[in-house]
């Protein structure tokens, strides 16, 4: 067991060199803050001419949530969360094809990019409504079921849409198919695979957690010793650099997450390892190995 967990850390070591070859993968987060932020302020204008009663539309009264107005605040609340929802997906796909194109030696724009996951919208906006009304749901038989009942349910429930989530969008992407199928996907990826891989989503988690901590740390010694010790532009500069390598810790772990995702799904349906991949078959063999059960048939398996 420990030599699996040994080799699903060398898969993910191998896909952190992949993935540094090409750098622009590294857009792909900043592109979807820049889109959810633009989200963000048409929302807020939205709140404010439901607050201030500008844009046509009727003030909104926080003591009657019955009326109009907190009808047309819920279900723009709602309609924000799809939208960002969407937004995530479809950036996330966008990746997934840049980086489909990389590995065929044909370099891509982000824009580009973004254009080709246009076939792809419908698809992102049914899995965005779907996690959105799956989790309103477990959210709403949370609140009725109070103590110790609704917390193992939310527990459950958590867990549950992890699994259903973790290789959706790979699904998604590699297979063109709705939030039930790409849900079921995932699932039986998690059930067969995910034990044997562990290693590698700990290498994932614990590198990218090292860069934030590491940028942490620099942050919290800065402002603590900005006046005492550094002196003040000493101390803004160590500040700065905490935040950008907070910054930089987090937009690692989005692409080294999602990367690695996709190649452990491609290549349990069959399809092989990307080109100049820094890990033998044998590695990936050990690191996957297919647990049998009675769950069904799920993803081809052929090379596992």
């Amino acid at each position: 067991m420990f030599e699996r967990v040994k080799a699903g850390w060398r898969l993910a070591r191998a896909t952190r060199k992949l993935i540094m070859t090409d750098k622009k993968l590294f857009l792909y987060p900043f592109t979807m803050v820049a889109f959810a932020l633009i989200a963000a302020v048409a929302y807020f204008f939205l709140f404010a001419g439901l607050v201030f009663g500008f844009l046509g539309l009727p003030t909104l009264s926080f003591s009657n949530l019955s009326s109009l107005s907190g009808v047309i605040f819920i279900a723009a609340s709602a309609l924000f969360y799809i939208i960002i929802g969407f937004i995530s997906v479809y950036v996330t796909i966008a990746m997934y094809l840049s980086f489909k194109k990389f590995e065929e030696g044909e370099h891509i724009g982000v824009f580009e990019s973004l254009g080709m996951a246009k076939s792809y919208s419908k698809l992102a906006l049914e899995w965005a409504l779907f996690y959105f009304i799956v989790l309103a749901i477990l959210r709403m038989i949370e609140k009725r079921i109070r103590g110790i009942g609704g917390a193992i349910l939310g527990i459950v429930g958590g867990m549950a849409l992890a699994a259903a989530t973790l290789f959706a969008i790979p699904s998604i992407t590699e297979n063109r198919v709705g939030p039930i199928k790409a849900a079921k996907d995932s699932y039986h990826v998690i059930y067969r695979y995910f034990g044997s891989v562990f290693g590698g989503f700990a290498y994932v988690d614990l590198v990218s957690l090292g860069i934030v901590f590491a940028g942490f740390v620099l942050f919290i010694v800065s402002l603590l010793l900005i006046l005492p010790a550094l002196g003040l532009y000493l101390g803004i500069i160590g500040i700065a650099s905490g935040i950008v390598i907070i910054v930089i810790g987090m937009v690692f772990y989005s692409v080294f997450s999602n990367i690695f995702r996709l190649i452990l799904f491609d290549y349990v349906q069959g399809k092989g390892l990307p080109k100049n991949f820094d890990a033998t078959e044998e590695t990936v063999k050990m690191a996957i190995k297919r647990r049998r059960g009675r769950s069904g048939p799920g993803p081809q398996d052929s090379q596992s």
